[in-house]
């Protein structure tokens, strides 16, 4: 079977995320059940009941397509991006792959200091002090997301504040990131945390050796983790044996290689069922689906409204000199149109006609080998 260029799977995934904004935006745009009130004008209240990512793609000025003469790279300016990590598949795809990539140089820069230069690639990740702890917790199919999250999110605070976890950051940790992950399954909402532990292996004393994968560290994992659970939600979450996971350094690079939605798509995660028929909340906007997940993506919405996905501890970015922006920023530097000169006008009609049909990251790569004239005939299909 004949393999397709990146090319071509790249144009696929920028398609494939089109058409999951699009339906993002027209599960989160406000319908009688989304209302403020009775008593004001339904256009107005609806109007400003708009989440943000439900008008990202929307025109705040007249659309121009738009060329980057360096980088021969076209798009489309004028309109808004709402930097929603969590909502928007659009704007994810590109923090999230932002962020693949400083955490990766995080996990070079690591790598090189407290690796031995003598050990191949996977024993010199598995050797440099990488490890990937999951935290979860027990949930049930009629539980909002909003109160799983409320007991998750406290119990790692605990979790950071107590016995096993001051003693690797009193010892040898260096820092540690934080990603938040959400999917839905059988039993409801499951939302964890995956941790990536940075060790210090220089502290330790000759012949000595951190093995987070033992059994007495993975009992001392769990036996914390239980106890943090527990007390965040006053004895009414407990924890079983999957409650808590670690791996070593290489699954930890691989699991760092495979962020973002632009490698789900490639890998088809999007079409795919997860472990045990969970989804991920991106899999309820597929088109096949309809309205069955709408009121489930939009308390999924409202409940991560305004969390962090990744997080590292204080100073860990700095410490390694990578640079790090927040999502605002992320979005702002790849929407800047520095550099770019405008080719022509698009008429509202007919950018709105494409941004509802998924067509414009085809018509953006149809401009890259084709004339303005035969440029301007695409759109007056759209006319």
């Amino acid at each position: 079977m004949k393999k397709a260029k990146t090319s071509d799977l790249i144009l696929l995934n920028r398609i494939k995320i089109a058409e999951l904004t699009h339906s993002m935006r027209n599960f989160l745009t406000p319908t009688n059940s989304w209302n403020v009130g009775t008593n004001v004008d339904r256009y107005m209240n609806e109007f400003f009941a708009v989440p943000r990512p439900a008008k990202c793609g929307h025109l705040i000025s007249n659309a121009k397509l738009v060329h980057h003469a360096a980088t021969d790279d076209f798009k489309i300016s004028g309109h808004q991006s709402c930097a929603s990590v969590w909502a928007c598949p659009h704007c994810s795809s590109k923090i999230s792959e932002s962020r693949k990539n400083s955490v990766e140089q995080l996990l070079d820069k690591h790598i090189k200091d407290f690796g031995n230069p003598a050990d191949n690639h996977r024993d010199k990740i598995n050797n440099s002090g990488i490890f990937l702890a999951t935290l979860t917790l027990p949930h049930t199919l009629n539980q909002p997301l909003g109160d799983v999250l409320k007991v998750l999110q406290k119990a790692k605070k605990l979790f950071k504040q107590r016995g096993y976890f001051k003693s690797l950051k009193r010892n040898f940790l260096v820092g540690n990131v934080d990603s938040l992950e959400i999917t839905y399954g059988k039993n409801g909402w499951h939302p964890h945390y995956h941790i990536l532990l940075l060790m210090n292996t220089h502290t330790l004393l000759p012949n000595s050796k951190i093995n987070l994968m033992s059994a007495d560290y993975k009992k001392a994992l769990f036996e914390s983790w239980q106890k943090c659970v527990s007390d965040a939600s006053d004895g009414m979450f407990q924890i079983n044996k999957f409650g808590t996971d670690i791996r070593d350094g290489s699954f930890a690079a691989g699991y760092v290689s495979k962020w973002g939605l632009q490698h789900e798509l490639t890998k088809g995660h999007v079409s795919k069922k997860g472990k045990q028929g969970s989804i991920t909340p991106f899999q309820m906007l597929e088109p096949e689906n309809k309205d069955k997940y709408k009121t489930l993506f939009r308390e999924y919405y409202l409940a991560t409204k305004g969390k962090s996905q990744l997080r590292a501890s204080k100073g860990l970015w700095d410490l390694y000199g990578i640079d790090y922006n927040s999502d605002e920023e992320i979005i702002d530097i790849l929407d800047d149109d520095e550099g770019y000169i405008v080719v022509m006008s698009i008429s509202h009609k007919t950018y709105y006609k494409m941004l509802a049909s998924a067509t414009i990251p085809i018509f953006l790569a149809f401009c890259q080998n084709h004339s303005r004239a035969e440029i301007v005939r695409f759109l007056d299909d759209f006319a």
